[in-house]
């Protein structure tokens, strides 16, 4: 028998908004793939949005300082704006699934940032 999952998946407007800003598209077509893998496993808990957003010119300096400043306007706008990257925390799955569900929980708008290759601007941090 196949269970109801109507019953415990949230209806479409009810579902957790989840931004994901990249600075740059993905090159590798194995990192797109991926990328569609996790969109459609989130599907019925989240309504993940991607926006990416050109890398910066110039000197890795200038770059930075203009990615930064095209980022605030968009981490701005949410609750709880969360930077990726390597110099961060580390959490296990287990610790980043609570940090997220009670995020969740409180309703907090949440935004996820993947910088570009040379990371991000040190103001942003």
């Amino acid at each position: 028998m196949i269970p109801d999952l109507s019953v415990i998946l949230p209806k479409k407007d009810e579902v957790y908004p989840i931004h994901l800003i990249a600075i740059g598209r993905p090159k590798l077509e194995g990192i797109r793939l991926l990328e569609a893998h996790y969109r459609d496993l989130l599907k019925a808990f989240a309504r993940f949005e991607v926006l990416e957003i050109p890398e910066g010119r110039g000197s890795p300096d200038r770059q930075l300082a203009d990615e930064a400043r095209r980022l605030r306007t968009h981490l701005g706008a949410v609750r709880c704006p969360v930077l990726l990257s390597a110099e961060g925390p580390r959490r296990s799955s287990e610790d980043f699934a609570a940090w997220l569900g009670a995020r969740m929980d409180r309703g907090e708008s949440l935004a996820f940032a993947i910088g570009s290759s040379h990371g991000f601007d040190p103001a942003l941090k």
